[in-house]
């Protein structure tokens, strides 16, 4: 190849000189095919289509460049679906198009062929056997008539439905198929709950558990695995709660004081701890330093401080760490805990107490180690002890009250020292003591209070205290009520919980330390079917079995692993 170079002036201020290559072709070789650079007649080159595609010409597939770099249209064809009518490819038939199958072409008596969904051919439709009609069940039918084998919708593997037997004696399914199948994806209720990941609104409170989110198991139920069993019970005190679940077993948490949490030991619990390993207890009751309990055979079990006898175990002053049997009898139902004494109802109806008895809290006229009988009734329904007064419920609907007289806690007068009705009336559904106050429903779903009102516990509006009975509000749909120290709750029919009075560590769940003189409801929880409240915090059994406390947590008594105060109701979980 020869270069020439060619001189030429510059016209600026400077003289210059500009070099310029121009090399010419005249030893090139000439374009050669292959360099995947497209020259001269060549359609494409290599890699290089120039653009071109099989879309091009309206089809779909990978268009080339062949050996003498010519575009190859080979591999290109007219897009084609399942569903076209016509039989492309793998398909064995499209729409009507069979490609003249038939029943006899496929090896059956007769009959009509059809193309799936698919577009493989359905032979349900063809006859496999010539004696098919006779209610008889023979070589090559699914079914005849009656007869239809050992198959159902079930053992296919649908939720239900009836199986049928077609006129070609092969099962038709699809009044099955209506019920669906399960991991199909969709919920079929009712035969399923739930399908994969679609739980169609169920969670574990659905089966029977706590209110969680639950996972589904391969039949279509909810899978118990990862629920929680609800809470049926829950009593606190002072500084201590205990709660039984539905299983039957025993917690306590809190303050482990004198041995009133069961567990063999006096250290604090800060969450849930199981009491012994039994699982067939009924009732518990916490007191300010023990606990009562009865299991579902009818025997009573008391264990912590007895200093005052509250235990009944026959002596005094002798702390128990376990729970420890008082008495033989197999005749317990029911089991309240005051402040340094205790009481218990029997199925007989009868109503025994024990333990401290100075302002004639037992309700008997002398003080006693064991347990013994309040009076000769036997119609007694309901009991409730106070720090040192007791509410009691007669199932002729009259309510009575004994112990501490002061500030107008009986709700009457005479003596204290056994039980004497409160008014005159035989309506009331239940009753309730606490620390200075005293509070009951009536049948027609009316809530009376009275008592010492200094923080509001009385409910009515003011602080003004009451010796006999007075209306909370006018409401008449309250069916539950229960009384700390000096705050109260209740629960109305449509499961809301209401609290009011001291709020000075947030046990009335409001969310503030803001006391309250008349009810407010406790908005952060779902619908309640039990409450209990001692001196400072609140626990409160939900309808799904989910357990909540609330307010004072000095000693771990809401069951949160930790020792901080709360003004609104957390769940406890074990």
């Amino acid at each position: 190849m020869r270069t020439l170079i060619i001189t030429i002036p510059c016209l600026l201020l400077l003289s210059c000189h500009a070099f310029v290559d121009i090399s010419d072709s005249i030893d090139d070789p000439a374009p050669r095919c292959g360099d995947n650079i497209i020259q001269s007649e060549e359609e494409c080159d290599g890699t290089d289509l120039g653009g071109a595609a099989c879309a091009d010409e309206g089809m779909v597939g990978q268009i080339w460049c062949d050996d003498n770099c010519l575009l190859d249209y080979s591999q290109c064809h007219v897009e084609t679906f399942c569903g076209d009518g016509a039989v492309n490819g793998t398909e064995s038939c499209d729409g009507t198009d069979l490609l003249d199958a038939d029943c006899e072409s496929e090896g059956f008596l007769g009959g009509t062929i059809a193309c799936d969904e698919l577009c493989e051919l359905d032979t349900s439709g063809c006859q496999v056997s010539e004696s098919c009609g006779n209610d008889l069940r023979e070589f090559g039918e699914e079914c005849d008539g009656s007869d239809m084998g050992p198959d159902s919708c079930e053992t296919l593997g649908y939720n239900g439905g009836t199986l049928v037997c077609s006129s070609t004696c092969q099962y038709d399914t699809s009044p099955c198929e209506a019920t669906g199948t399960c991991g199909d994806g969709t919920v079929n209720a009712p035969w399923e709950d739930c399908d994969g990941t679609e739980m169609g609104g169920s969670d574990c409170s659905t089966a029977g558990y706590q209110a969680d989110p639950a996972t589904c198991n391969t039949a279509c139920r909810v899978n118990p695995a990862g629920c929680l069993t609800p809470w049926s019970v829950v009593s606190t005190s002072n500084l201590h709660s205990c709660a039984i679940l539905g299983d039957g077993t025993l917690w306590c948490w809190g303050d482990g004081n004198n041995g009133k949490l069961g567990n063999g030991g006096t250290g604090d619990r800060h969450l849930p701890e199981q009491v012994e390993l039994d699982n067939n207890w009924l009732d518990v009751a916490t007191g300010g330093q023990h606990t009562c309990a009865v299991r579902t055979n009818g025997t009573l079990w008391c264990w912590g401080s007895n200093q005052q006898a509250q235990l009944g175990t026959g002596d005094i002053g002798n702390m128990e760490r376990r729970p420890v049997q008082i008495g033989t009898e197999t005749w317990w139902s029911r089991v309240s805990a005051g402040a340094q004494y205790s009481c218990a109802l029997t199925t007989l109806g009868t109503l025994y107490c024990w333990g401290e008895n100075s302002l004639g809290q037992c309700g008997t006229a002398v003080s006693s180690l064991v347990p013994v009988q309040v009076g000769i009734d036997t119609d007694w329904v309901e009991v409730s002890c106070g720090d040192l007064h007791t509410i009691a419920l007669k199932d002729d609907g009259t309510l009575h009250s004994w112990g501490s007289p002061d500030n107008g806690v009986l709700g009457r007068t005479g003596d204290n020292y056994v039980p004497g009705q409160v008014g005159s009336d035989t309506d009331w559904a239940m009753g309730a003591a606490g620390e200075l106050q005293s509070c009951g429903v009536r049948f027609s779903g009316a809530l009376y209070c009275w008592g010492v009102n200094m923080y509001g516990e009385v409910g009515t509006g003011e602080l003004m205290s009451y010796s006999v009975p007075v209306q909370v509000g006018t409401e008449t749909d309250w069916y539950f009520v229960r009384c700390g120290d000096t705050h109260t709750c209740g629960i109305k029919n449509s499961g809301a919980l209401y609290c009011w009075g001291d709020n000075s560590s947030g046990q009335l769940g409001l969310g503030t330390l803001t006391s309250a003189n008349t009810p407010q409801q406790v908005t952060a929880l779902p619908l309640v079917s039990m409450v209990d409240g001692d001196s400072l915090n609140t626990c409160a059994v939900t309808a799904d079995g989910s357990l909540y406390c609330w307010g004072d947590n000095s000693q771990g008594q809401l069951g949160q692993d930790n020792t901080w105060d709360s003004s609104v109701p957390l769940r406890t979980n074990y």
